[in-house]
């Protein structure tokens, strides 16, 4: 039979008689389902994901979802939110629906000049008004070592988000300032740290900014929780007055009117002869 890779059921179990082919020279490597790590030694036989253990036998984890909180509708053991067929797990939290070729080609197109990012966030609800400068151009990369923060308004959005920025983008602004300079239809009231280390990423230029060319950075696949850290009350910048100084106002001093003397003409003495 041809060498067609290893095969596995929808939850992860192997399937028997044809995946005996060794498909990697290394013969200690256990990456398998969904490239998580197989624990095999003391016949554990599950997967390591990052937050927790998989057991593929039964189709669920050993341990409790981390995120359970959030999902009150869901048993805590489940894989992938029963949706084997659509999503992947996301390392042991919740399902995610990975991008198709023809999406990834969609969002690529996004790096020229066109307005495909936008149409593509339209059933989302972002439509009035749209996230990007129509007819602009968008990049497509990974997240790296570079910082970005998230602004969120208190009682309104969510510490947690899509849309963040450089922190040099907002460095020394109010917040007022960083509404009309991100063109955010709220007020930010908060700011949180961001790490978005190997995360797709969409950079454009923001829709309605008060600085024209003002950029933006928006995460394709949803981070977990924890990667948002540090949020804090954005500081208000202080008012600095214009002090204006006050000049005394001094009275004029009054001056002595001249005064004139007249000349004085003497009568002229006769002379005395003796």
């Amino acid at each position: 039979m041809p060498n067609i890779g290893v095969r596995y059921y929808p939850f992860g179990l192997k399937h028997n008689g044809y995946n005996s082919v060794v498909t990697s020279t290394n013969p200690g490597q256990k990456i398998k389902f969904q490239g998580q790590e197989r624990q095999d030694e003391l016949g554990l036989n599950w997967d390591s994901f990052k937050w927790r253990n998989y057991d593929y036998a039964i189709g669920r984890f050993i341990n409790i979802d981390p995120l359970c909180e959030k999902y009150s509708t869901w048993t805590p053991y489940a894989f992938s939110g029963n949706r084997v067929v659509d999503s992947r797990e996301l390392e042991g939290l919740e399902p995610i629906k990975p991008p198709t070729p023809t999406q990834l080609t969609e969002i690529q197109i996004c790096t020229g000049t066109t307005n495909c990012a936008n149409e593509r966030l339209a059933p989302e609800g972002y439509t009035n008004p749209q996230p990007y400068t129509p007819n602009s151009t968008t990049k497509l990369y990974e997240g790296g070592t570079e910082s970005y923060v998230r602004l969120s308004t208190d009682g309104v959005t969510q510490p947690q988000g899509r849309f963040v920025v450089r922190p040099e983008v907002i460095e020394g602004k109010s917040p007022v300032e960083i509404q009309e300079l991100l063109a955010m239809p709220n007020t930010p009231t908060h700011i949180t740290d961001v790490n978005a280390q190997g995360a797709s990423m969409v950079e454009g230029p923001v829709n309605g900014s008060s600085v024209k060319g003002t950029m933006q950075n928006e995460i394709l696949n949803r981070l977990p929780a924890e990667n948002f850290t540090n949020t804090r009350l954005i500081p208000e910048m202080p008012v600095i007055e214009t002090i204006v100084p006050v000049v005394p106002i001094v009275e004029p001093v009054p001056v002595a009117p001249e005064v004139i003397i007249p000349d004085v003409v003497l009568p002229e003495l006769p002379i005395i002869i003796p």
